[in-house]
């Protein structure tokens, strides 16, 4: 018997929501909601937390939680910055270094996790306060200046078609993951090893292999992402905040979109885009409306 497809809330909630913020906001303050610098706008502040979102994802398809991700990207946006301003390496060898540092970052999560047998969720968040405690050392607790090199912004700035380059990056980041989750074996034995690492380890699949090489991913691309972000809004030492929890928010919301009950890319996307974006749209609306209500 063939499975009826439904529009129903169970799957696309969160384009519904996103529409009704559309169609709220625009009736409230069109002037300031329904222009193209405001999509320009939310896309930009978007893409970066879209990036540490999805790196966030990797492991958990795999049944692992990675809580240094929020730091990852802090500690390796910030070496970006140092090693460029205090010992005068290129860009785009400061940008390899800082990705370099959060493969190993990484590394050293599947090791203590895999090998060592410690809880992910113990593992990376003790992780989070060992590289909170690297970044002081880096930067002396004191936020670094931002970088004079034209490159290095606009490798997130340089605009395209109005918006910001660094969207491309959480395009590109979103469709190789998806592809590689959906249309390969490896993404198969990820699936299998978070959804049943018992049986997926009595069918053959290496599932600590596949753990490890999870949290490698996870904290490579939210290295990339903390460079970004501060090639983007500047150097500072606690972004960390405002990446982590809203990750968390988009991966477990996104599982109950578009195929519910498994943790996906596009509806990961969506939904961080629709729930996320909502908050600062009610923010704006507000400020350009002198914080009167509706």
């Amino acid at each position: 018997m063939k499975t009826k497809f439904g529009f129903g809330l169970d799957r696309f909630s969160g384009i519904y929501l996103g529409v009704l913020f559309v169609i709220v906001f625009g009736f409230w303050s069109p002037d300031t909601f329904l222009t193209a610098d405001t999509l320009h706008l939310i896309a930009s502040q978007q893409a970066v937390a879209g990036m540490v979102a999805v790196a966030l994802l990797i492991p958990m398809v795999c049944g692992q939680f990675d809580l240094s991700v929020g730091f990852t990207a802090n500690l390796c946006g910030l070496i970006a910055v140092v090693v460029q301003n205090d010992n005068g390496v290129p860009a785009i060898w400061a940008i390899l270094i800082a990705v370099l540092v959060g493969a190993v970052i990484g590394f050293v999560n599947g090791l203590v996790v895999v090998v060592f047998g410690v809880n992910s969720f113990i593992a990376t968040l003790g992780m989070g306060s060992v590289l909170l405690a690297v970044q002081s050392i880096v930067t002396n607790s004191e936020t670094p200046l931002p970088v004079a090199s034209t490159f290095f912004s606009d490798i997130s700035q340089h605009p395209l078609f109005g918006f910001q380059f660094v969207i491309v990056y959480l395009a590109v980041i979103a469709l190789v993951v998806w592809w590689v989750l959906a249309m390969t074996p490896v993404g198969r034995y990820m699936y299998a090893t978070g959804s049943n690492p018992i049986a997926a380890k009595l069918a053959g699949i290496q599932t600590a292999r596949w753990s490890w090489i999870s949290l490698i991913a996870s904290s490579t691309i939210s290295a990339f992402a903390g460079v970004l972000y501060v090639s983007l809004t500047g150097p500072s030492l606690s972004f960390n905040q405002t990446l982590l929890l809203p990750a968390f928010a988009a991966v477990f919301l996104g599982s109950t979109q578009l195929r519910p009950g498994r943790f996906n890319v596009w509806g990961r996307c969506w939904q961080s885009w629709s729930s996320l974006s909502g908050f600062k749209d009610f923010s704006w609306c507000q400020a350009s409306n002198g914080y009167r209500t509706c």
